[in-house]
C-alpha cells in the first residue's frame, strides 16, 4: 500500500531567502505517547473503540475501593512544546461504557527552561459535580471548559480554581516563557469517580492533534510482527541561497530507510510553479524515484529550482510530497 510518509513545505523568496520545512503527522515528529498506571489503575490500548484511526486508549479503575489513589492516564509528551501563552485551544474525545465522570486533563509545564515539568494547569471536577457520562464519542474544549481550572507545584501565591485566563496569567507571573511539555488526560486520583471503561482519542494542542494509535505487533500462535514501511529525512528544514529570476537554486538533504523492507519512493507537489521548474536529481518531480531503497542506503537527493524570467520578487509557497510503498522485490 502506498503512503504519504511525508511532505515538504517549500518557500520562495525571491531576491531575499528560499528554505524547505517538512511537515510530517504529529505524534510522528515532534512527540511521543506513553500510557501510565498508578496503583490498580489499568491503561490500554483498545481496538474496541476509535474516534478516529484504529485505535483508542481505555482507562479504567476496577477496584474502585482504593480510588483515592487509582490512576490511570494517557500522556502526550512533547519535544518543542507552545508557550502557555500562545496556547488558544485544547481539546480531547472521550466516551465511555456506562454511566462514568468526565476524564480530567492537566498541562505539564517547565518554567526554569531545563525541559522538565515543574508546575501543572489542571482541569477537573469531582465526583458530586459530574454524574452524567458520555455513551458515545463527544469532545471536550477549552472553550467549553473555561472554569474549574488549578495550579500544582510551587511558587505563587497563585489564585483558587477559577477561569483559564486567570490561572495562565498566575503561571505567567511566575515565569513568562512557560512552555508546554505534556499534556495528560486522566481518571482516578479521587478527582473522578470512574469505574465503567473510558475510552480517549485526538487529544489537541493548538493546531496539533493526536490520535492514538498504536504501533504494537500482532499475537497469534506464534508471534508475528508486522512489516515497517517507513524512511526519514537528514534534517526538517533546508535554507537555500537568494535567487533572481534567470538563475537557479540549489540544495540537497539525505533519506534514510528506517522501517524493515525494501520501499520505492516517488515524489508529487500541489504547486503549479514547482512541477514546472523543480527538478530532483535533475529530473521532473513526476519523473524522480528511488527504487528498491534499502535499509543501509541514505541516498543523497539533490534539487534544484530554476526562476524564469519575469517572476515578481515575493514568496512562492508549495509543498513537495514523497510517497513510500513497500517494493514488490525484497532482498
Amino acid at each position: 500500500m502506498k503512503k504519504k510518509i511525508f511532505s515538504i513545505m517549500m518557500v520562495l523568496v525571491l531576491m531575499l531567502s528560499f528554505g524547505l520545512a517538512t511537515a510530517v503527522p504529529a505524534v510522528a515528529s515532534g512527540a511521543s505517547v506513553e500510557l501510565q498506571t498508578v496503583d490498580n489503575g489499568l491503561a490500554t490500548w483498545s481496538a474496541a473503540q476509535a474516534n478516529s484511526g484504529s485505535y483508542s486508549v481505555e482507562l479504567s479503575l476496577p477496584n474502585l475501593g482504593t480510588r483515592t489513589t487509582d490512576a490511570a492516564r494517557v500522556v502526550v509528551s512533547l519535544d518543542s512544546g507552545p508557550l502557555l501563552s500562545a496556547v488558544d485551544s485544547l481539546s480531547f474525545w472521550w466516551m465511555a461504557e456506562g454511566s462514568s465522570g468526565l476524564p480530567y486533563l492537566y498541562l505539564a509545564l517547565d518554567t526554569d527552561g531545563n525541559s522538565e515539568a515543574d508546575r501543572w494547569l489542571i482541569w477537573n471536577i469531582g465526583p458530586a459535580d459530574d454524574t452524567t457520562g458520555a455513551t458515545s464519542w463527544t469532545q471536550w474544549t477549552l472553550a467549553s471548559a473555561d472554569d474549574n481550572w488549578h495550579i500544582a507545584g510551587p511558587g505563587g501565591p497563585y489564585s483558587s480554581t477559577g477561569v483559564w485566563a486567570d490561572m495562565v496569567a498566575d503561571i505567567i507571573a511566575v515565569s513568562s516563557a512557560s512552555v508546554v511539555v505534556e499534556v495528560k488526560v486522566a481518571i482516578g486520583e479521587g478527582s473522578t469517580n470512574q469505574g465503567t471503561p473510558v475510552y480517549i482519542d485526538d487529544i489537541g494542542i493548538n493546531d496539533a492533534v493526536y490520535n492514538l494509535e498504536s504501533s504494537g505487533s500482532i499475537d497469534m500462535d506464534a508471534p508475528v510482527l508486522a512489516d515497517v514501511v517507513s524512511v526519514s529525512l537528514s534534517t526538517n528544514t533546508i535554507n537555500f541561497p537568494p535567487a533572481y529570476p534567470g538563475d537557479s537554486t540549489s540544495a540537497s538533504f539525505t533519506i534514510t530507510n528506517t522501517g524493515t523492507v525494501t520501499v520505492d519512493l516517488t515524489a508529487e507537489t500541489n504547486s503549479d510553479f514547482y512541477s514546472d521548474h523543480l527538478t530532483i536529481d535533475s529530473l521532473s518531480v513526476g519523473s524522480w524515484t528511488i527504487p528498491l531503497l534499502e535499509g543501509v542506503e541514505s541516498p543523497l537527493v539533490s534539487l534544484k529550482l530554476y526562476i524564469p524570467h519575469g517572476t515578481p520578487a515575493g514568496i512562492i509557497t508549495g509543498t513537495l510530497i514523497i510517497w513510500v510503498e513497500r517494493s514488490e522485490t525484497q532482498p
